[in-house]
C-alpha cells in the first residue's frame, strides 16, 4: 500500500511537470530496458526463493551463482536491445533513441537488485524484504523531486536519475544481503542447470500473464474510441485496490511451501494458503462492490459515470486475479512451475476467444467480462493440476471453513501487535 502511495506520487508529479509529449518520451526511453531487465532474469529470481526456502545455509552460494547467471544473461540482452531497441521505437526521434539506447544499462543493475532481494524473500525475511520493496520507490521519488527542485527537469536528466537511483539500490540489496547471510559467496557451475531448470518455466509463464492482463487494453486502443479506453483504463485501476492485500499472501505462500520437507504438509499448506486467499477475496470485493459507484464518481469525476459497469465486473475479474495469484504462488513452492505457464496458457485462450466474440458486441463492457473468463479459466486449470500433483480430490481441502477467519484474524491483530514493539520483525 505504501509502495503504491509512493508511485502514484512520483506518477502525479511527473504527468504534471512534463506533461504528456514529455512523460510519453520518458515512457519511451525507459519501457525497453525495464522489460528486457525482466525477461533477462530468465525467472532465476523465482529459483533463488525456491532453493534457499528449501535450505538456507546454501543462500550465498545460490544468490552468488544466481547473479552470475543473471549478470550472462543481461549481457547478452543488453547486446542484442543496442541494435534492436532503435528499430521498435520506429517513428521516434533520434534523440530518444540514443537515450534509450543507454537506458539499457539498467538491465544488468536491475537484475542485481532482484536476485539479491529474492534471497531475502527464501530466507523468509520478510521484514527486509520490504524494506528493500520500498526503497526503489523511495530512491526514484528522491531523483524525481530532485530534478524539480533543481531546474532540471527533464527526459534525459530523469532518465539517468532513475539509473542512478537503481545503482545505490544495488548497493543497498548487496550490503543487507551479506549481513543477512554467512559465506561462502562463490559461483558453483553444478547449479546452473537447477536453477535455469526452476527459472526458465516461470518466465515462459511470464510472458502469456502478461499478454493476459493487458490483451484487453491493446485491442481496446486499437478498436474503440479512445474516451472508451479512457473509461476502461479507470475501471482498471479501481479494480487494482485489491491487489495489495493478496499479492501479500502469495509472496509469504511460496517460501513457506517450499521450505517443508513432507509432500503432505507443503500441500496442506498450499490448500490452506487456498482458502485464505478465498476469503480474503471475497469479502474485498463485496466491500469493493458496494462503494463502486460513488467511488468512482469521488475519484475519477463524474465523467466517468460510464465506466461503473465495466468497473464492478473487474472488481470481481481482480479478485479471481488474486486467486489465481496466491494458487500460482503455491504451485511454484510445490517445485512446479511448469503449471503456471499452462494455467496462463489456457488463461490466455480463452481470453482471445472471449474478446473475439464480445468485445464487438459489448464494448468495453464486454472486454471486462472476457479478463473475467480468461481468470477463471486460469484457476479453473489450476484445480484441476493440483489435484493431479495431490493425486485425490481437494474440492474439500479447497473450500473454505470457519477456523479461516479466525486464523485471519489472528493474523491481523498478531501482526499489529508485532508492529507494536512486542514481537519480531521477521515473523
Amino acid at each position: 500500500i505504501v509502495l503504491a502511495g509512493m508511485n502514484a506520487g512520483t506518477g502525479i508529479l511527473l504527468a504534471r511537470v512534463l506533461g504528456p509529449a514529455g512523460r510519453g518520451t520518458l515512457q519511451a526511453v525507459q519501457l525497453w530496458g525495464l522489460l528486457l531487465g525482466l525477461v533477462a532474469a530468465l525467472g532465476v529470481p523465482e529459483s533463488v526463493v525456491y532453493f534457499i526456502a528449501k535450505r538456507r545455509d546454501d543462500a550465498a552460494a545460490v544468490t552468488t551463482t544466481a547473479m552470475a547467471v543473471g549478470l550472462a544473461s543481461s549481457l547478452v540482452f543488453l547486446a542484442g536491445g543496442w541494435f534492436v531497441v532503435p528499430v521498435l521505437l520506429g517513428g521516434q526521434s533520434e534523440e530518444v533513441k540514443q537515450l534509450a539506447r543507454w537506458f539499457l544499462l539498467i538491465i544488468p543493475v536491475y537484475v542485481i537488485v532482484w536476485m539479491a532481494a529474492s534471497a531475502l524473500r527464501g530466507l523468509s525475511s520478510f521484514g527486509r524484504w520490504n524494506m528493500l520493496r520500498l526503497s526503489p520507490a523511495m530512491l526514484w521519488l528522491v531523483a524525481v523531486t530532485t530534478a524539480w527542485l533543481t531546474g532540471h527537469f527533464t527526459v534525459s536528466f530523469l532518465a539517468a536519475g532513475f539509473v542512478a537511483a537503481y545503482c545505490a539500490q544495488m548497493v543497498i540489496n548487496l550490503t543487507v544481503l551479506f549481513t543477512s547471510t554467512s559465506g561462502p559467496y562463490r559461483v558453483e557451475a553444478d547449479r546452473f542447470a537447477p536453477l535455469l531448470r526452476f527459472g526458465i518455466p516461470a518466465a515462459l509463464g511470464s510472458v502469456p500473464q502478461l499478454l493476459n492482463l493487458q490483451l484487453d487494453q491493446l485491442l481496446l486502443a486499437a478498436f474503440v474510441p479512445v474516451e472508451d479506453l479512457g473509461l476502461y483504463v479507470a475501471g482498471v485501476a479501481w479494480a487494482g485496490a485489491l491487489a495489495p492485500l493478496l499479492h501479500a499472501l502469495g509472496s509469504v505462500l511460496f517460501p513457506r511451501v517450499a521450505g517443508e520437507a513432507s509432500d503432505e504438509e507443503r500441500m496442506r499448506i498450499v490448500t490452506k494458503g487456498i482458502r485464505l486467499a478465498v476469503v480474503l477475496a471475497c469479502a474485498s470485493v463485496l466491500i469493493l462492490l458496494v462503494v463502486t459507484r460513488p467511488g468512482i464518481r469521488i475519484v475519477f469525476g463524474e465523467q466517468f459515470d460510464a465506466a461503473v459497469g465495466p468497473a464492478m465486473v473487474l472488481v470481481v475479474a481482480a479478485g479471481v486475479l488474486a486467486v489465481a495469484n496466491v494458487f500460482q504462488e503455491g504451485t511454484r513452492g510445490l517445485g512446479r512451475p511448469a503449471e503456471v505457464l499452462w494455467s496462463e496458457l489456457s488463461g490466455l485462450g480463452a481470453t482471445v476467444v472471449l474478446l473475439a466474440v464480445l468485445l464487438p458486441r459489448f464494448g468495453i463492457l464486454g472486454a471486462a467480462f472476457a479478463s473475467l473468463g480468461g481468470y477463471l479459466v486460469t484457476v479453473i486449470v489450476l484445480v484441476v493440476r493440483l489435484r493431479r500433483i495431490a493425486g485425490r480430490p481437494i474440492a474439500a481441502d479447497l473450500t473454505p471453513r470457519p477456523s479461516d477467519l479466525q486464523t485471519l484474524m489472528h493474523a491481523v491483530s498478531g501482526s499489529l501487535r508485532r508492529r507494536g514493539g512486542t514481537g519480531p520483525q521477521d515473523s
